[in-house]
Parts: structure tokens; sequence; C-alpha cells
């Protein structure tokens, strides 16, 4: 079964790059353009792993990333990546559990990278 990506971003270059990348790996990929959005996709149909802007209308990604988290259950852990311009936000990350952050520009191998590390079953 294919893994179920969610891309959350306002700009649709970046969107249009992640997603043909993330769908030549075998991914499905929906997509979002602001928090708003991505929170009733997310609740429509539970993505595995989220791609997500910080700085974006309507709701920002911050905020999304709490909604989220306050969703509870399963959603509490659901792996959450960061692309942002912005840097050195590892502490606020750190509490809302986000897997990773990378900054803006990046290279979509790291994305792509990131993406099966985060989705990657936990050895046990």
């Amino acid at each position: 079964m294919l893994k179920k990506v969610l891309l959350v971003d306002d700009d649709p270059n970046i969107v249009l790059l992640c997603r043909k990348y993330l769908e030549s790996k075998g991914y499905q990929i929906s997509t979002a353009s602001d928090g708003l959005d991505a929170l009733a996709q997310i609740k429509a149909s539970k993505p595995d792993l989220i791609i997500m802007d910080i700085l974006m209308p309507r709701l920002d990604g911050y905020q999304t990333a709490e909604k989220i988290r306050a969703l509870g259950g399963d959603y509490r852990t659901l792996p959450l990546i960061i692309i942002t311009v912005k840097e050195k936000l590892d502490v606020l990350f750190e509490n809302l559990g986000i897997q990773c952050f990378l900054t803006k520009p990046f290279k979509i191998e790291e994305v792509g990278r990131q993406v099966e590390l985060a989705l990657k079953p936990a050895a046990g």
C-alpha cells in the first residue's frame, strides 16, 4: 500500500517540485495551501506523514502543528517534516514533536531522504 504524504505550502512551486519528486518515489501525494486546508484533509484521510511550511496564510505551521498534536491518539506521533526559510528553530520543533526541519532553499533529494527516514518502521 502506498504511503500517503500531505504537502502543506502556499508556494505552488515548492508543492509542484516536492509532489513530482515524491510521486516518482512511489508516495501518494495530497496537497493543502494552508493550515486550515491541511486540518480538513488530515481529518478526512489521515496521511502517514506531513511536510509543512511555517509561514502560510490563515493558519501558520506552528498553529497547525499544535492543532494536529491536540487531536490526540495517533496524531500525537504523526511524522511532521517542516520546510521553512526560518533558522535555529530546533527547540520549538522539539516541543511539537517535529521529526526534522529543512531550511529553504533545500535539495529535493534531502526531502526524499527525510521522508524515507520518517516513514521507516522502528527497529525493535
